[in-house]
């Protein structure tokens, strides 16, 4: 996985040039992240070449001279993977997003997200969850129905009855899980609306729709 880590939205400089977010990669292995892009409050595109080393981060920057100015910690005299420059500045009250190469929500710092992709009948349907508490459980629950409210002990679903659950899976230290499962053949054409719950903070996620060629 590749998760957000230290955002600094207000450097102590009172430079706001100086501010940037940092990707941690999780992994044992490295992780090229090109092409991959920044969304929510600032806007990026990773360039070509941009490979994050194993358990090491990577600083995207709104500007890399400025980053390498600071006198405090993370600074250019740290010897840090530093690449710039992002447009926009990072507010407090905005959520920051990461995409990967094909436009897949891979992080942010919003709330609960069910992120499906690859749903194709006869093959392995793949759902990131993101946000949830870490080291929690999450369940994964859809309708065919469409959406709706279907109520639960910790408020209404947004998925019309019958509701099914996919799976429950408990999410990593970063409060991730990628949940996977074939889907059947029978499912061409259908439609799919896709809901995740937390089930430490009972938070729900937004309902995804997803239609199944």
């Amino acid at each position: 996985y590749i998760a957000l880590g230290q955002i600094d939205h207000s450097p102590v400089s009172g430079n706001q040039e100086e501010e940037f977010v940092q990707l941690v990669n999780l992994n044992d292995v490295a992780v090229d992240v090109s092409g991959g892009t920044l969304g929510g409050g600032v806007n990026m595109e990773i360039p070509a070449g941009s490979v994050i080393a194993a358990k090491d981060n990577l600083y995207l920057a709104r500007s890399a001279q400025d980053f390498r100015a600071r006198t405090v910690a993370p600074k250019g005299s740290m010897s840090l993977l530093v690449i710039g420059d992002y447009e926009g500045h990072i507010s407090p009250s905005e959520d920051i997003h990461l995409f990967d190469n094909q436009g897949d929500l891979v992080a942010t710092t919003g709330g609960l997200v069910a992120a499906p992709r690859n749903f194709v009948a006869g093959e392995t349907a793949h759902c990131s969850i993101l946000q949830g508490t870490p080291n929690g459980f999450v369940s994964l629950v859809y309708s065919l129905a469409g959406a709706g409210s279907t109520p639960t002990p910790w408020g209404d679903l947004g998925l019309a009855p019958p509701v099914r659950l996919a799976g429950q899976e408990r999410a990593d230290m970063t409060g991730q899980f990628e949940f996977t499962a074939l889907l059947p053949a029978a499912m061409t054409g259908k439609t799919v609306w896709i809901q995740a719950v937390d089930m430490s903070s009972h938070e729900f996620s937004e309902v995804v729709e997803v239609s199944i060629p």
